[in-house]
């Protein structure tokens, strides 16, 4: 990614809109083109509305297009609790707040997981849903899954830093893997920090994960999938952790996937790993447009 598209993204001027949900105050960001269909992106795990600016610079002429930041990160109020049924209020909310209807929702990994939620719990929210390298196979329940996972740490106390240059230095993508525009993801590291009295700090609940209640439902990706009665389309990096055929959990990722996408919605993208809009985002783009146009 060269300086002229870095500095694109500095240039990008997004309205930063607030808007209560459920007892929380969401933030969002709107790049307006009334004229165009909506479409709504909703980030991952650990990230936040910024995290699209790049894919936005290749779609803001073809879309009137939205980044939530759900609740617990970015700039958007943290939590006692989280639940899939709050973050599907937090984006029809934002839908409310900015008057428009049946968007086509885009979700990155958890946030293809709450957008595929979204959608089965409020089946007239949406026009279209395309989830960009989401876990789809089955949840593990029970002992089997007491026994054979360990049990997640999750970090309890906030730290703080003496400057934002050195919390973007303690960056870290999740999971790891290589970085191929190390540019951009300071980008996106830098938005994701606030300067306080006590120093600068990472603006993410890091109790989220420990917070969120299970879904009620207890269907499998697949099978709510398949219960949607609206467009659907995936999108896998060809080097996605998630989507490895050499290991168990990309096996019945990959078998998840086959079940619910027809072979003209999934749509791999070549060099890109777990983090596909990062990677790869005027390739994301083009597919995100090429399945909103079929």
């Amino acid at each position: 990614m060269d300086e002229a598209i870095i500095h694109s993204l500095k240039a990008l001027s997004p309205r930063s809109r607030f808007v209560e949900a459920k007892g929380a105050t969401i933030h969002y960001l709107h790049w307006p083109n009334p004229q165009h269909p909506p479409l709504v992106l909703i980030h991952g795990h650990a990230a936040h509305a910024h995290w699209w600016d790049a894919v936005v610079l290749y779609l803001r002429r073809d879309f009137d297009l939205y980044a939530i930041d759900l609740s617990g990160c970015g700039d958007s109020d943290h939590r006692p609790v989280y639940s899939y049924p709050l973050f599907t209020e937090e984006i029809l909310s934002l839908c409310e707040d900015a008057q428009i209807s049946s968007p086509i929702l885009v979700g990155h990994s958890f946030g293809g997981s709450i957008a595929r939620i979204a959608c089965y719990l409020k089946p007239e929210l949406a026009a279209k849903l395309l989830i960009v390298d989401s876990v789809l196979r089955p949840r593990e329940t029970g002992n089997r899954a007491r026994s054979s996972s360990p049990p997640k740490k999750h970090a309890s106390s906030t730290r703080f830093y003496a400057s934002t240059d050195q919390a973007i230095r303690r960056f870290r993508l999740r999971p790891p893997q290589a970085i191929r525009h190390p540019a951009y993801i300071e980008h996106i590291a830098r938005h994701a920090i606030k300067e306080t009295p006590q120093g600068a700090r990472f603006k993410l609940d890091l109790q989220l994960l420990a917070h969120l209640r299970p879904l009620d439902a207890h269907l499998d990706p697949a099978a709510m999938l398949a219960m949607l009665d609206i467009p659907k389309g995936l999108i896998t990096g060809r080097h996605s952790v998630f989507f490895d055929p050499t290991t168990t959990e990309g096996e019945q990722n990959l078998l998840a996937a086959k079940t619910s996408f027809a072979p003209s919605s999934w749509y791999w993208v070549e060099d890109a790993a777990h983090h596909v809009l990062l990677d790869q985002p005027e390739e994301t783009a083009a597919v995100i447009r090429r399945f909103a146009r079929q």
